[in-house]
């Protein structure tokens, strides 16, 4: 009973972070439907702007344009949908490289220290960000080379594509530049981001079958 249980909960982790990606967007679609409008930019502009705002817009209080937000707790579900389809990944994406040593738990511990950092993103925004983006651009080197040692040049060309990407999102940020592309670029990359997540996790899914 408890052997058969364990196998169908380690079945159901192997599809969680698909699920999670795929539950989170209509979740987001939720809280940006009922984003009452405002960006940093343009504080009188009317709902939820693709190229305007950012996805932490979701989490104020008050909207920019001075009015409640009621789209806040769907944001809220939505992040925490999200990070656990992420930790689930985190937890799966060893089983794509097939070794355990200090590497693969060194990318495991950094990436799920970058996740908890995020937690506090409703506490204390900048300093979340800098913590995630800390912890998980190390994550990230980590298993580049681990990718590269095993000679794995196609997910090694998708995770760089992503490192790179979450990297030049950051400094972008950081140093307020080209702040009116930003918001469209966070998307863009967030997609992308997905989308290696869902790729990935089927061929850890075709590997454990």
């Amino acid at each position: 009973m408890i052997v058969n249980i364990r196998t169908s909960l380690k079945k159901v982790n192997l599809y969680l972070p698909i699920i999670g990606i795929l539950a989170f967007f209509p979740l987001y679609i939720a809280a940006a439907t009922l984003y009452p409008g405002g960006t940093s930019q343009n504080k009188i502009s009317e709902g939820y702007s693709f190229s305007g705002n950012y996805w932490c817009d979701l989490f104020d209080t008050i909207a920019y344009n001075g009015q409640p937000n009621p789209g806040r707790p769907f944001a809220i579900i939505s992040m925490v949908v999200l990070l656990l389809a992420v930790g689930s990944f985190w937890t799966n994406l060893p089983k794509l490289i097939s070794i355990r040593d200090l590497k693969s738990t060194a990318f495991q511990l950094l990436g799920f220290a970058s996740l908890f950092s995020y937690l506090i993103v409703l506490l204390n925004h900048d300093l979340a960000i800098n913590l995630s983006v800390l912890f998980g651009s190390l994550s990230f080197l980590v298993y580049l080379r681990i990718l590269q040692q095993q000679r794995d040049f196609k997910f090694l060309f998708y995770a760089f594509v992503i490192t790179f990407l979450i990297i030049i999102n950051y400094l972008l940020w950081t140093f307020d530049l080209l702040l009116s592309f930003l918001p469209v670029f966070q998307k863009v990359t967030f997609l992308l981001f997905s989308l290696w997540i869902i790729v990935t996790s089927i061929s850890v899914i075709k590997k454990s079958s």
